[in-house]
């Protein structure tokens, strides 16, 4: 990756049946992983490869927008390999629960003297965010705490980018899709390896176990 080299594949952080967001080697940067096999045979043109083409733009164009790349990870690169089903987006670590987890834990604790302002203050400081975003015509589709984390300084910053409609869309609205990811039913195994589901994550995980590595190629994508 441009100023970064290789980067490896550490451990998983959070998954759910169709990406995982994985630590790397390199301190400041995750890797999230799209899993193209949904067994479909238009699989390439099917959700998992929407929402990764939807995310990749997302970023790249919020990152040209002056007064709003701030509020969201910094963006390292991305591909794609369409034999091993699998893509790939490099983005900034963002140290700190969601939003949720963080209210859930303090709620369990029974919340401190300052909790409750603290939560009103990054309740209200993500609304500003979300207004500076919607005068610019950009509107976040799935918002909910999951998608804002908060960092340890208290400030918040939105994740999930291709959960927005932009501009771009805005001139195409009749072929805008937003490909939701599914939500498990209770006691279904929400990891890629679950039980006889065998997929392109699986391969992936053990190139990287020979001592494979991810790169990105000319504007984070190979031809």
């Amino acid at each position: 990756m441009p100023g970064l080299g290789a980067v490896r594949l550490i451990r998983a952080l959070a998954s759910n049946p169709e990406t995982a967001l994985y630590q790397t080697d390199h301190a400041g940067v995750v890797v999230k992983i799209f899993d193209l096999s949904c067994g479909r045979p238009d699989e390439i043109g099917y959700g998992p490869y929407v929402n990764f083409q939807a995310e990749l733009a997302n970023f790249e164009e919020i990152h040209t927008l002056e007064g709003l790349r701030d509020f969201v990870p910094a963006y390292y690169g991305a591909n794609i390999d369409y034999d091993a089903k699998y893509a790939f987006i490099a983005m900034e670590y963002l140290p700190g629960p969601n939003l949720r987890a963080w209210a859930e834990d303090e709620a369990a604790r029974g919340y401190g003297p300052d909790t409750l302002d603290e939560l009103r203050q990054a309740t209200h400081e993500m609304l500003a965010i979300l207004h500076l975003f919607h005068e610019r015509g950009l509107l976040m589709i799935d918002f909910k705490p999951d998608n804002v984390i908060r960092l340890p300084d208290g400030r918040v910053r939105l994740v999930d980018l291709g959960a927005f409609f932009t501009p771009r869309h805005r001139a195409n609205v009749a072929n805008f899709v937003y490909a939701a990811t599914p939500r498990p039913r209770r006691g279904v195994d929400r990891r890629f390896e679950s039980p006889g589901r065998h997929t392109a994550l699986d391969g992936f995980r053990r190139l990287l176990g020979r001592g494979g590595s991810l790169r990105t190629g000319h504007r984070g994508l190979a031809p």
